[in-house]
């Protein structure tokens, strides 16, 4: 799966908004330097694909590598809108925050999480920019639905950002 269409040239009217860590598509560094995107494996990405092509949908996430500076584009009928991390944001949000503290709350006995407060402010920070892309993407009452618990205060960042949900689901 390839990006096509360049960026998206409107905004705010999509009617289904997926809110996950990670875009349907990855971006890869070759060694030359240049980039090239390829389809991301996972149910998420198979089960709610088609739905967003359908429904004027947004698919909200990280690329999957650390400083890119990328736009929001078209493709496949869905709009897909990176949210551009730092090193700092993955190690701190995603490995630290993320896994190391929320992923054992929530699926694991054995582990215990692990607390630091950096960890929480970047969450906190990240969550706030996947909220303004999710505001700038949605149209008045749109449908947003959110992955598991990496997203947990999203909804609220994005009612403060601006007024937008409709539906909220949570999977």
């Amino acid at each position: 799966m390839s990006p096509g269409g360049g960026p998206r040239a409107d905004s705010g009217n999509a009617d289904f908004v997926v809110v996950a860590n990670r875009l349907p598509i990855d971006m890869e560094r070759l060694p030359d330097g240049s980039t090239t995107w390829k389809r991301s494996p996972g149910g998420l990405v198979t089960a709610l694909e088609p739905l967003l092509r359908r429904r004027r949908g947004a698919w909200i996430g990280w690329p999957g590598i650390t400083d890119a500076d990328e736009e929001p584009i078209e493709q496949d009928d869905m709009t897909l809108c990176p949210v551009n991390l730092s090193a700092d944001d993955v190690a701190k949000y995603y490995e630290g925050f993320s896994n190391a503290t929320l992923w054992p709350l929530y699926h694991d006995v054995i582990v215990k999480p692990i607390y630091h407060r950096e960890w929480w402010d970047a969450y906190v920070e990240v969550n706030r920019r996947f909220a303004e892309a999710t505001a700038k993407s949605a149209a008045q009452g749109a449908t947003v639905g959110k992955g598991m618990c990496r997203k947990n205060p999203i909804v609220r960042s994005g009612r403060r950002v601006r007024n937008i949900l409709g539906t909220s689901c949570n999977w």
